[in-house]
């Protein structure tokens, strides 16, 4: 037995150079050619091992760690024998070289054992057309029109070719590794599962049709098919899919689908009966086809005839029977459309008129006519209803109190109502066909024919034109009338005619200059009222005094800063009032309260808002509502007379819709007893169908109202019984002391206006548009309002509350000139303010009867047009300043008045009023000035953003300036 002494024992030997006999020649020769080759046999493996960790794709590769096992070992027998050339270990070296042999000996078996597998392998030109066919399969994967996809049995997707990215919206770099799932929809998820069993187990789907979804989260419908994909074993290792997309076949069917069940609809629910019908030679024709609409029209079974066209035939009645063959005989040889209208009797004895429509064409079982017969007995009753209806509408229109009238689109008069008539003393046969400016209402003044021209032109284009003006009457006779020229479209959209209607407004005139003089004088009476406003602390010390206005019962000179509320009021009064301030500062809400007291025997009665301004500090004003506690008793008084009053009155909160009031008149005209539409959304009194939801028309009517401030509509609504009416409501937006925000509508039932429209429409072909027009307001809202007042002001027995009455008169009739101004303005947008500022200043000296010889108006006005939210501050100024000048400014009534309107470099518009009287009160502070109309002239210029500069000295000069268009 070897052992490792013996191994590697050299004592028993001699060195292998002793056989070389130790030539130097010899042994080097044998040293550089045993080194070399070792040194090649060692390289060799590293190059070997090298490429297969490189190539790990190559077949066989443990054979060769084998070759490199057998090249070390041959290297280390070379090393061997440089090594025994000094040390004889001749044990150790045939030792390595048997190792040698044993790897050279399982290297050649193995050789043996693979050559027949690696003759198998495919040889590099193989190998080429293998790659050229991949080459060609991956193009045509590319370039096909079909989306295919490639994926592990796991739903990973492995491949993803241009079309794909086309149909899904995901680049291949985006899909490849993802799972398939991202292209189902949530509510397909569950078909991913089941596709992936079936390709497990080796089956191909086919004409797999399926909803997929694309990156942009569009739905899709694909048609798709998928085949396993096998490995060289047969297994399956993953799928492909050829999908293409069939959205548009789907959408195409679909609408298919629908467009024929539309159709069933339409024939199942039409009116009357649809048919094809062969006329035959002989004159005894058939029907091939009858809707289920027979029935209801004849009372007989489409299978009945279906097997008896002489069945419809029998039902004609007599005396038309004759002209239903002749026209069927006509339109058969002719081959023209049938049209025919007659009467039949039903089997029930029901006698009907229907109507019967037919066009020929050609199929190809012969000539057929395919129609319809309707029945038209209501349109008959209608057609004799109508020219009933034309006798009443005549009777109505002939004794309406308003001038109404038809007009050409070109001013041609072509009716006159007898009202009308009268008035001026004419007949029919006096205006009909003559131009409407020509005839005698219009013939005060060469400038009323002018502008009624010019507004006949307007309304020709669509315009609805309104105006004022004075007509001529029998005797000379002079009213003033409010005119308005409604136009008349067709279906086209084409106006064709023109309805003009006037209204006597003689009495509203004379009401409006009432309500001037009451405006004034409440103007001044709103101006004396003083409050009195200051700071104070948690502790009760006063802080600021800001405004010191005399309230009676205040010690305002013991309240100055610093001092303590309980120095200035008894105990008792400062601790009620201590106790309103924690309140405050507690709940962070203003606190109102209001007291009584008497000073030398008269009692007064205050109001006190105290409003927390920070933690510790509280803003308080103190109001003396003497004279409101009175008014509220007259407005008591006032609350009588609307829930009395004719017109139906309700409040709706602006945030949600819900009655808050609704007065006894309203509830009686929509049926609802007392309080009980309290709470309720006010659709409920809203008509709705179809057409008209409610809700939308709420919010539709709260965003005009909201906008516009006020709005004057007509609407229908419906009772609690469900019967609908049509109501003309007024409505403005008030703020409620409790409700907030309300709009405050007053609702006037005009059925009887609206039927008598119906009644017009009926006589003419757009009778439903033209009925709509015959009336316009049946009340002024001004007139109810100063109606209101005067009934009140004639009615109380206090002196000081007719004045308070007679100013709101005034205030409303200021008011109402300068939107009467605005509303004939032919340019809303933009206003002639120039023209403008003349009318309002010659009415001012009218209404003020104030004569030019005694009172000289001198103005100096650029033409500057002004938008309408410009104007309208502009002149509520011109009117207080103007109004003020003629009250106060001249006690001699002897002076001037110089009104300048002008524009500068600076784009700037500067309004001056300037009069020579008597001048500026001492001490007359602008900001300090507590009178409603310098209160409302500083609220006008900031509305503008303009800038107020007051001067006095000889006379009162005031001048505003503002930026165009502000």
């Amino acid at each position: 037995m070897l052992n490792q002494t013996t191994l590697l024992g050299s004592t028993l030997f001699i060195p292998h150079g002793h056989c070389y006999l130790w030539k130097p020649e010899l042994v080097g020769l044998h040293i550089l050619s045993d080194g070399l080759i070792g040194l090649a046999y060692y390289s060799i493996p590293l190059t070997l091992f090298y490429f297969v960790r490189r190539r790990q794709d190559l077949p066989f590769t443990w054979v060769f760690l084998l070759f490199s096992a057998f090249i070390v070992a041959c290297g280390t027998t070379h090393l061997l024998e440089i090594w025994t050339l000094w040390y004889p270990t001749y044990w150790l070296s045939g030792v390595v070289k048997l190792i040698t042999a044993a790897i050279s000996l399982a290297t050649a078996v193995v050789l043996v054992l693979i050559v027949p597998k690696a003759l198998a392998l495919p040889s590099p030109a193989q190998l080429e057309a293998a790659n050229q066919s991949l080459s060609r399969l991956a193009a045509i994967v590319e370039s096909s029109g079909d989306a295919i996809i490639g994926k592990s049995l796991e739903g990973v997707i492995t491949s993803w070719n241009a079309s794909a990215e086309r149909l899904f919206g995901y680049t291949a770099a985006e899909a490849i590794g993802q799972p398939i799932a991202i292209l189902f929809p949530p509510d397909h998820v569950d078909e991913l599962s089941q596709v992936l069993e079936q390709i497990k187990q080796g089956e191909t789907i086919e004409s797999y049709e399926a909803v997929r979804v694309r990156k942009d989260g569009q739905r899709i419908d694909i048609a798709a098919t998928i085949s396993p994909i096998k490995d060289a074993a047969g297994r399956v290792i993953g799928a492909a899919k050829i999908a293409h997309d069939i959205t548009p076949r789907k959408q195409a069917e679909a609408a298919l689908q629908e467009s024929e069940a539309r159709f069933q609809s339409i024939v199942t629910n039409m009116a009357g009966m649809i048919y094809r019908y062969f006329p035959g030679e002989d004159g005894a024709g058939k029907f091939t086809y009858v809707s289920l609409g027979a029935y209801e029209l004849l009372e007989l079974e489409p299978d009945q005839i279906l097997q008896n066209a002489n069945s419809v035939w029998t039902l004609i009645h007599p005396e038309d029977l004759l002209s239903l063959q002749t026209s069927v005989a006509t339109a058969v040889q002719n081959r023209a459309h049938w049209h025919w209208e007659g009467q039949l009797t039903t089997p029930s004895g029901q006698l009907k008129w229907i109507q019967g429509n037919s066009r020929p064409q050609t199929t190809s079982d012969g000539l057929v006519w395919d129609g319809l017969l309707i029945d038209i007995s209501d349109r008959k009753q209608a057609e004799e209803a109508l020219r009933e209806s034309d006798h009443r509408f005549r009777a109505i229109f002939n004794t309406m109190f308003q001038f109404m009238g038809l007009l050409t689109p070109e001013g041609i008069l072509l009716e006159a109502n007898q009202a009308a008539l009268e008035f001026a003393g004419l007949m029919p046969e006096d205006v009909v066909g003559r131009p409407f400016w020509e005839i005698r209402w219009w013939t005060i003044s060469a400038a009323t024919q002018a502008q009624l021209q010019d507004a006949i032109a307007q309304a020709a284009t669509g315009q609805f034109i309104r105006y004022e003006v004075d007509v001529l009457g029998i005797g000379d006779t002079v009213i003033t009338i409010d005119f308005s020229l409604k136009p008349i479209r067709d279906e086209a959209g084409q106006v064709v005619l023109l309805i003009p209607e006037g209204r006597d407004i003689s009495d509203r005139k004379r009401t409006e200059a009432a309500l001037r003089y009451s405006e004034a004088t409440n103007r001044a009476i709103i101006s004396a009222i003083p409050d009195f406003l200051f700071q104070l602390n948690r502790d009760g010390n006063y802080l600021h005094l800001i405004n010191t206005n005399h309230v009676p019962g205040l010690c305002v000179g013991d309240m100055v800063p610093g001092v303590n509320i309980y120095d200035v009021l008894p105990f008792d009064k400062a601790q009620e009032r201590m106790g309103y301030v924690e309140r405050a500062l507690e709940t962070r809400k203003l606190q109102i309260y209001d007291y009584e007291f008497a000073v030398e025997g008269e009692v007064y009665c205050e109001e006190a808002r105290i409003s927390p301004i920070s933690e510790q500090e509280v803003l308080i004003m103190v109001r003396d509502i003497t004279d409101r506690r009175r008014a509220e008793v007259e407005i008591e008084l006032q609350s009588i007379i609307v829930r009395n009053m004719a017109e139906g009155v309700c409040m709706v909160k602006v945030s949600d819709g819900l009655f808050v009031y609704t007065n006894p008149k309203f509830e009686r005209m929509f049926g609802y007893e007392t309080d009980e539409l309290i709470g309720q959304h006010v659709a409920i009194v809203n008509y709705e169908d179809k057409n008209t939801h409610t809700t939308a028309l709420y919010e539709k009517l709260a965003k005009v109202i909201l906008a516009q401030g006020e709005a004057i509509y007509e609407i229908r609504n419906v009772r609690k019984d469900g019967t609908s009416f049509w109501c003309q409501a007024t409505a403005t937006v008030f703020e409620h002391p409790n409700h907030g925000a309300v709009f405050v509508v007053v609702q006037q039932d005009i059925t009887e206006r609206k039927q008598a429209e119906s009644m017009v429409q009926a006589s003419l072909k757009e009778k439903e548009v033209l009925l709509k027009e015959i009336h316009h307001r049946v009340k002024n809202n001004l007139g109810v309002v100063d109606g209101l007042l005067q009934m009140q002001a004639r009615r109380s027995p206090h002196p000081q509350v007719v004045e308070t009455l007679k100013e709101s008169q005034n205030r409303i009739a200021s008011i109402a000139l300068v939107h009467e101004k605005l509303y004939g303005s032919k340019d809303l947008a933009n206003i002639d303010f120039a023209q403008y500022i003349a009318d309002l200043t010659a009415h001012l000296f009218d209404s003020y009867n104030t004569h030019s010889s005694q009172i000289k108006l001198i103005t100096q006005i650029d033409d500057i047009p002004l938008d309408i939210d410009t104007a309208i501050p502009c002149g509520l100024i011109i009117n207080e300043l103007v109004s003020n000048a003629l009250k106060y400014a001249f006690p001699k009534a002897q002076g001037e008045i110089h009104v300048t309107f002008r524009q500068h470099e600076d784009q700037l518009i500067s309004l001056t009023v300037r009069d020579n009287g008597i001048g500026l009160p001492s001490g007359f502070n602008l900001k300090q000035t507590k009178t409603l109309g310098m209160s409302l002239i500083r609220g006008l210029v900031k509305q503008i953003q303009g800038t107020l500069e007051i001067s006095g000295g000889s006379g009162t000069t005031v001048t505003l300036r503002f930026a165009r268009g502000k």
